[in-house]
């Protein structure tokens, strides 16, 4: 999608075809020679527990960006553009929205792996270079993955009533993300090295799934399920569930989707004068229509 964004913006594009079990230094600084730019979308995302191993997200999430960071500034290049996530840092519940100053260690194998992966690119030699770490808010759109894709799927099935109360968060439209890429490499002048994006508009899980009940045709709200009641009843599904392992357990899964989670795009917006202009409620048919094999991005 992001290349297809950037060429219909008129940038002309390289490919890169790097492998992170090969990867060939040499060939790589050739392909980036006479490139004006380079954006590193590749990252391991959320996968359940015991699927990847730590050295796994360490090799794709922190050296990958790294060595190519390398060749990047070998070739020339004058802007580098890499794709972290807010989950490199740890959320701070006690703030409104948090942004680029919330800088507390994430927990998780995912997290961590995005923040090393950030403190070996800013441990470069950055003076020749323009180096913009982007971290994006969950990424939404037609082919949504992740905890969003089980939620709209559950509720469109019918079988999971609608959850009150629920916390809000912001998230990010496919479009918008690209967009943000597009801001960081065109921009004259960046003040800052690291940047978050992330939509103007919270949405609370409620709001959603009302909206995927409307756009269904069905009146009200329908069956409703106190939160407080499911978080309960998760409990003793995770000791039934801990004999199997790879799954992460459902307390966990319940919290990431109805916790309160909000950033503020404001440093990324005075800089380039980006800003979001996606409304996931109005994305909400396309997503529903459409299955979640080709994938805008994980996101966070």
């Amino acid at each position: 999608m992001l290349s297809r964004y950037l060429s219909g913006a008129g940038l002309q594009l390289i490919q890169c075809q790097q492998r992170v079990e090969s990867f060939d230094n040499e060939r790589c600084i050739r392909e980036m020679s006479g490139a004006g730019a380079v954006v590193n979308l590749l990252g391991l995302a959320h996968s359940s527990p015991g699927q990847r191993s730590e050295a796994e997200y360490e090799r794709i999430n922190a050296r990958f960006p790294e060595a190519l960071a390398k060749c990047a500034l070998t070739a020339g290049v004058a802007s580098f553009v890499h794709i972290s996530s807010v989950k490199a840092a740890a959320y701070n519940p006690a703030k409104l929205e948090n942004d680029e100053a919330d800088d507390g260690l994430p927990d998780g194998l995912y997290g961590r792996s995005k923040r090393s992966g950030e403190c070996n690119l800013l441990a470069l030699d950055w003076a020749n270079t323009r180096l913009a770490i982007l971290r994006p808010a969950l990424v939404y759109g037609p082919g949504v993955l992740a905890n969003l894709k089980q939620l709209l799927q559950a509720t469109q099935a019918g079988w999971l009533p609608v959850l009150e109360p629920t916390g809000a968060r912001t998230m990010l439209g496919g479009q918008d993300f690209c967009r943000a890429v597009h801001a960081l490499i065109e921009a004259p002048q960046l003040s800052h090295q690291l940047y978050i994006a992330a939509s103007r508009k919270a949405y609370s899980v409620t709001e959603i799934q009302r909206e995927v009940r409307a756009l269904q045709g069905k009146q009200g709200a329908g069956l409703r399920l106190s939160t407080q009641w499911l978080q309960a009843l998760a409990k003793p599904i995770d000791v039934i569930a801990a004999s199997f392992h790879g799954r992460q357990p459902l307390s966990e899964r319940l919290h990431k989707v109805l916790q309160r989670e909000c950033y503020s795009a404001a440093r990324l917006q005075y800089d380039t004068g980006w800003q979001a202009q996606q409304d996931l409620l109005d994305s909400l048919p396309d997503m529903l229509a459409q299955p979640a094999a080709n994938s805008v991005g994980t996101g966070p």
